[in-house]
Formats: C-alpha cells, sequence, structure tokens
C-alpha cells in the first residue's frame, strides 16, 4: 500500500503536480488513494460505519500483540539464518473483558539465544483461546513460524496461534483514513490521529523498530551497565508497550468512530514483566 501511494506519488510529480490539492480525480485511479485526496481536499476524516460489523464478531479475551527483533549478517546463535529477525521482545495487553486490562511483557537483553524464552512465555501469555490482535500480521505471523521451526518441542502450540490472529492494518486501510496520516498507515500515523494522549514522538530513546534493534545491541553489550543499560531497558519497554496500547486505542474508535481517550479504555495493571540483562557478551 505504502509502496503504491510512494508509486503514484512519483507519477504525480512527473506530470507536473506538486500539490495534492491541484491533482484532478482522473489522474487517481485506485479506490484507496482517491479516499486519500478526498479527505486531503476536503480536510475531513473518511469513516465508513461498515467497520463494526466486522469487528463485532470478535469475542473476549483479546490479546493485543507486538514483537520487537535482532538481526545480524552474521548469525549470532545456533540455527539462525543470516540477517534472520530474531524476536527479543513481547508487550501483550489483554483485554479480558470490556474495560478490563492487563498488560503482559518480556525482554531478553542477556546476549543469550532469547528464543526459548521468549516462545514459553508468549505462551503462557497469550492461552489457548481468544483472537490475537496485532498490527500488519505477516511480521509476527512470520516471526512465529520461524519460532515453530527452531523449537519443535513447542511447533504445536505456537502454529496454533496464526489461526488466532487479526490484523488490524487492514481494516484501518479499507474503513478510515485522516489528513493528518498524510498517506502513511503505520501505526506511528495513525493512533495519534484517534488518541491525541498516544504520540510516538514523546518516546525517549526507542520511539521505533530499528532504535529497538540498535538499543538491543547497546545494551546486552556487559559495558552497557549501571543507570545507562536501566535507562535502555526502560525505554524499550516503553516503547514495545506503546504499540500494543495503541492497538487497545484503535479497536474502539474503529468501533465507535470517536476520539479515544487512555483513561475510558479501562484499569491496565502490569501483571507480569520478565526481563532478562545481560550476563557475558553475546556470541561472535
Amino acid at each position: 500500500m505504502q509502496r503504491s501511494f510512494d508509486n503514484t506519488a512519483r507519477r504525480l510529480r512527473t506530470e507536473g503536480y506538486d500539490d495534492l490539492l491541484t491533482v484532478p480525480a482522473s489522474a487517481i485511479a485506485s479506490e484507496s488513494q482517491r479516499v486519500i485526496w478526498q479527505a486531503t481536499r476536503s480536510n475531513e476524516v473518511f469513516y465508513d460505519a461498515s467497520v463494526v460489523k466486522k469487528l463485532d464478531v470478535l469475542g473476549y479475551p483479546r490479546y493485543f500483540l507486538d514483537f520487537e527483533t535482532v538481526s545480524s549478517p552474521v548469525p549470532m546463535w545456533t540455527g539462525i539464518r543470516p540477517y534472520q529477525q530474531v524476536p527479543f521482545q513481547w508487550s501483550c495487553h489483554t483485554e479480558s473483558s470490556p474495560g478490563v486490562l492487563t498488560h503482559q511483557e518480556f525482554l531478553d537483553v542477556s546476549g543469550d539465544t532469547p528464543v526459548e524464552q521468549f516462545a514459553r512465555s508468549l505462551l503462557a501469555s497469550v492461552g489457548r483461546t481468544g483472537p490475537i490482535l496485532v498490527y500488519n500480521a505477516s511480521f509476527e505471523a512470520s516471526r512465529i513460524r520461524e519460532l515453530a521451526q527452531l523449537l519443535p518441542e513447542h511447533s504445536t502450540e505456537l502454529t496454533a496461534l496464526l489461526d488466532r490472529i487479526v490484523d488490524l492494518l487492514p481494516f484501518v486501510r479499507k474503513y478510515y483514513y485522516h489528513p493528518a496520516m498524510r498517506g502513511s498507515y503505520s501505526i506511528k500515523a495513525v493512533v495519534p490521529t484517534m488518541c491525541g494522549e498516544l504520540n510516538y514522538a514523546e518516546l525517549d530513546g526507542v520511539a521505533d523498530g530499528g532504535a529497538a534493534q540498535r538499543a538491543w545491541w547497546d545494551v546486552s553489550d556487559p559495558a552497557c551497565s549501571g543507570e545507562s543499560a536501566r535507562e535502555t531497558r526502560a525505554s524499550l519497554l516503553r516503547y514495545c508497550k506503546a504499540d500494543t496500547l495503541a492497538m487497545v486505542a484503535v479497536l474502539p474508535y474503529l468501533v465507535c468512530n470517536s476520539p479515544v481517550k487512555l483513561d475510558e479504555l479501562g484499569r491496565i495493571e502490569t501483571t507480569a514483566s520478565i526481563v532478562r540483562s545481560t550476563a557475558h557478551p553475546p556470541p561472535q
């Protein structure tokens, strides 16, 4: 979707347009891009209420899940391919019933292979029933499939998670657009238009996946210790938690088409925080 939008933008520039407000409707072929064009010209939010019926089927408990990963051209652990994205962190907000939320999280910056503890803690967190909501499902689904290959003893349980995954991104793309998103459907662009209290620009230290990966390299080095290590771990936890809290906010907005306030989401308690810190250097 983003690539298609970028290609259209380049085409329009070559045709002499440098402002979307001057582009005629006939120059926009894609229906989804026409939504962006119309919302930008009118400066009004696009919202299709038929999304409500699509989301009403979601039951409880609901698990809002996000992963962070690290990769290297030279595999760091046995069984890992060059550049393979190895998950070292997850965050999960669980909505057991309307407005009843808990938060669990896992972070491994020990330098040891994180896959076993990551998978075991994840399976314990998401249980056996209920939708697992993600944003851009191909990422989490690919990591789960890779974990199933690496951990045959957990393969059945991990593979079963795939059938429970619900991707919020297609719902946003099809049923919602705000001019402030400026053509992007990244959750970082979407959620501030739905919940003004959630803004990634306010995160310190780690505010995107690339920064999370760099932070892992920093904090998994034993030379990073004391206050610096504590701050980096805290930044990683805040960032991943922000991603899943953002999804918690996206869902009620799509259902109600009204701005979301954090205090309306319900009381959120962190019930489990698992952090493995470095004890020795990562293998070279």
